[in-house]
């Protein structure tokens, strides 16, 4: 059976795009950067996305794009070792992930439908935060908005690279980023909106830390979807003649922009009602909801927001099973129905408990799994402070390390030898070391 290719170099990069662009943009980005000094941690963000980010999403086009193959096939492709564990890991980060990335992705739906009703101009913030704790609580609830969205992710996955994959990115980006558009215009017409853009583009660097260091270097990382096989795995429907180049770039340049346009429709908000944004993902739907309601044009603002959210957790989520089932596709010579289906019908079973480890079965919302952290939050923890971390290591070692000559040899080597270089001197010495870092920093050993 042939591989599926994308039919264009744009379904490509708006796919990928995709992939990149998640809940994180719209709420952690906004949150490191008023928790890091604002405009100073957009300045460090962006000199550790060309250090750490870039890179790696370039090792990950090539990795991928040079195979034609998923994660684990294509390491065994280019170094039959040990290496390909680094797929193993990859693969299973996609499994662990969205399990319960879809369970939020169910927040967004369930959020949408509220605002999109006005479930809530008769409701103050103290009720608004209850109706959020009521809702995770509500076991069957939880059950159901998860099968929802997972029905969503599997819909379009099972349609195929082309006609589903692609199709979605070209449809669902543009889309994101018109209605995040009209929202920050709407922030303009706020009180707060002068005193936003003080706090992200006048500079105060002698806000600058250790810590914010570190933590811009995290964010760039586990923004652009590194480290968990989704960029290899859509690496490896490319064209073989494709460049990485300008692709990676781009990627790169619309996950950044979309965070910092996050912060231009959030901040306003904030600090026209004076609030501070919180570490809790919660904040998206305890808060905002009844901010919205208070600005001018309110009753369209939450909807179009909550659209937005859905748009962006659903082209992640269809890139983190897409990993999966493109090993079952290609190693296990399963047709595209059986593994999405299958593997679908696995990653739902497995995000009950996240569902309902809120409060949906008291006797598991009560249980601790690593640390004190509940079901949920423990997958959570182990996927972002361990999988994806010691994935990006590993590919940037193996990258700059094991397989350097080869990327000589590929199109987004050839006439850039000096931009090869620099390249590979950061895949060696420099990212796997800031990664390695914010492995130490994330898991609270530095």
């Amino acid at each position: 059976m042939a591989r599926e290719k994308w039919n264009s170099k744009l379904g490509f990069i708006l796919a990928a795009s995709g992939s990149a662009v998640g809940l994180g943009n719209l709420w952690k980005f906004p949150y490191e950067t008023y928790s890091n000094g604002g405009s100073a941690f957009i300045f460090v963000y962006l000199l550790a996305t060309i250090l750490v980010g870039l890179p790696i999403m370039m090792a990950e086009i090539f990795i991928g794009k040079s195979t034609n193959k998923n994660p684990i096939g294509a390491f065994k492709t280019l170094h039959p070792s040990a290496w390909h564990i680094i797929g193993w890991l990859g693969i299973a980060s996609g499994f662990v992930i969205l399990s319960y990335y879809s369970v939020v992705g169910g927040w967004t739906l369930r959020y949408f439908l509220q605002t999109l009703t006005g479930a809530y101009l008769s409701m103050n913030q103290e009720q608004v935060a209850s109706d959020f704790g009521s809702f995770v609580q509500d076991g069957m609830a939880q059950i159901l908005f998860h099968t929802v969205f997972m029905f969503m992710i599997v819909g379009i996955v099972i349609l195929g690279v082309r006609k589903g994959i692609e199709l979605a990115g070209k449809i669902l980006m543009p889309m994101l980023f018109i209605i995040l558009l009209i929202l920050v215009v709407m922030a303009i017409q706020t009180s707060g909106f002068y005193q936003s853009i003080l706090y992200l583009f006048y500079p105060d660097f002698s806000k600058i830390t250790t810590n914010s260091i570190i933590e811009s270097m995290g964010q760039s990382f586990f923004s652009l979807s590194l480290g968990m096989g989704a960029i290899i795995t859509y690496g490896s429907y490319m064209q073989k003649n494709e460049p990485i180049i300008k692709d990676a770039i781009t990627i790169v340049f619309f996950d950044t922009m979309v965070a910092i346009m996050a912060c231009l429709m959030i901040f306003p908000i904030l600090f026209t009602f004076e609030l501070k944004p919180n570490a809790s993902i919660g904040i998206l739907f305890s808060t905002l909801p009844l901010l919205f309601l208070k600005m001018p044009g309110g009753i369209v603002i939450g909807p179009l927001f909550f659209l937005l959210v859905i748009f962006a957790a659903l082209t992640s989520g269809v890139s983190l099973l897409e990993v999966v089932v493109s090993y079952f596709i290609d190693e296990k010579g399963w047709n595209r129905k059986k593994a999405t289906i299958v593997i679908g019908m696995a990653i739902w079973i497995l995000g009950f408990p996240s569902a309902l480890s809120n409060g949906g079965w008291s006797w598991l919302s009560g249980m601790k799994w690593i640390g004190e952290r509940n079901f949920f939050d423990s997958l959570d923890y182990l996927a972002s402070s361990w999988m994806l971390p010691i994935g990006g290591i590993f590919i940037a070692i193996f990258t700059g390390w094991i397989v350097s000559k080869e990327i000589r040899n590929e199109s987004f080597a050839k006439d850039h030898d000096g931009f090869y270089n620099v390249i590979v001197f950061l895949l060696k010495y420099v990212s796997p070391l800031l990664v390695f870092l914010v492995l130490l920093n994330v898991t609270g050993i530095l």
